[in-house]
């Protein structure tokens, strides 16, 4: 999804960038959401999900033409 979101031109990789800190907290709440009550079966939902949204950013600078990522 992150990818296809850069490449359509909606959010930039910089503004991804800029907004880890709320991802990682967002990843973690709805862990909390979505898994029993306990922190180990917390963090394999929310560390997955977090790798993802890296690994996201990292192929869209891959797929993303060169003049796109100069424009702020």
């Amino acid at each position: 999804a992150v990818i296809v979101l850069v490449m359509m031109g909606v959010v930039s990789i910089a503004k991804l960038k800029e907004i880890r800190p709320y991802v990682i907290v967002g990843a973690f709440i709805i862990a909390a959401i979505f898994t029993p009550p306990d922190v180990v079966s917390q963090l394999m939902l929310a560390i997955p999900m977090y790798l993802l949204y890296e690994i996201g950013i990292l192929a869209s600078g891959w797929v993303t033409p060169r003049e796109a990522k100069e424009i702020p």
